[in-house]
């Protein structure tokens, strides 16, 4: 009877289950099937055992999320708003990059942290690179959404005495409304800066604005569902999440705006990236 570590093997180890037939075969390089009455010799033994333990660990670490990103299941998101850093991590003024360009010739990536002040005026072509060069993506609008629940939407002081979430005295740094968190623990999803997503909508032709009714945030406001316009011609818009400071209690985790495109910049409206698991 034939022994071979190629039959499907269900290892388990710190609560990860992993199948480890071909894609462990696929990395021995020692002998890795014997025969029976063949008498085994332990150091290849072992070194089979080795392979899979190290099968195991990558798998984990692709399970874990990147540092300064919060854990939401099926993917990560970063805890904090994004700020830009140059390839030796000192902050970089996004009013460097061409607006076409969206950074594409600088050594500039997203990075997620507390006490640093969001990037603002970046086009969602600077956004999306800058996740890129981090090894990340903006998140879909659902993530978004799904990241953003439980965030507390008021005008009232925590605690500690820092304003929630909502609040109309400006852009502060990450993490410093520490009751701005949502129950994830992803912190300033509201009324910091507003949030570019990845989705791009082609909208109606006809502005669609409000408050968000009992079914969605009671005072969220939606702005403007409708293609982004420049000039004379309509262009599919980029939805926007969240609400800036500016916006006060019409910020909220359902507020939305769908009328701007994708090479508007704004000193309020910033990103956070994601990363697939």
């Amino acid at each position: 009877m034939q022994h071979t570590l190629s039959k499907r093997i269900t290892l388990a180890l710190a609560g990860v289950t992993l199948l480890a037939a071909a894609a462990v075969e696929a990395e021995l390089t020692i002998p890795h099937r014997f025969q029976a009455q063949t008498r085994a010799i332990a150091a290849e033994v072992n070194a089979n055992f080795d392979a899979i333990q190290s099968a195991i660990a990558e798998l984990q670490q692709a399970h874990n999320c990147p540092t300064g990103m919060s854990d939401i299941g099926a993917f990560c998101i970063d805890t904090y708003e994004a700020s830009l850093v140059d390839s030796s991590n000192a902050p970089f003024d996004p009013n460097n990059c061409d607006v076409k360009g969206a950074c594409s010739d600088q050594p500039v990536r997203a990075h997620s942290g507390i006490n640093t002040t969001p990037a603002t005026n970046v086009t969602w072509f600077m956004a999306a690179t800058a996740c890129a060069k981090a090894n990340k993506r903006l998140p879909t609008n659902q993530e978004w959404q799904i990241a953003a629940l439980g965030t507390p939407d008021t005008l009232d002081n925590g605690d500690d005495g820092s304003t929630t979430c909502a609040t109309e005295s400006g852009v502060g740094v990450t993490g410093s409304r520490t009751q701005c968190v949502s129950n994830w623990g992803v912190y300033d999803m509201i009324g910091n800066v507003a949030e570019w997503t990845a989705d791009w909508i082609s909208g109606s032709g006809e502005v669609t604005s409000g408050i968000a009714g009992s079914g969605y945030g009671d005072s969220d406001s939606v702005i403007d569902v409708r293609p982004a316009q420049y000039g004379d011609a309509l262009f599919p818009a980029v939805l926007v999440r969240g609400g800036d400071a500016a916006d006060g209690s019409d910020a909220g985790v359902f507020h939305l705006g769908a009328h701007i495109g994708p090479s508007y910049r704004s000193a309020t409206l910033g990103f956070r990236c994601a990363h697939s698991k």
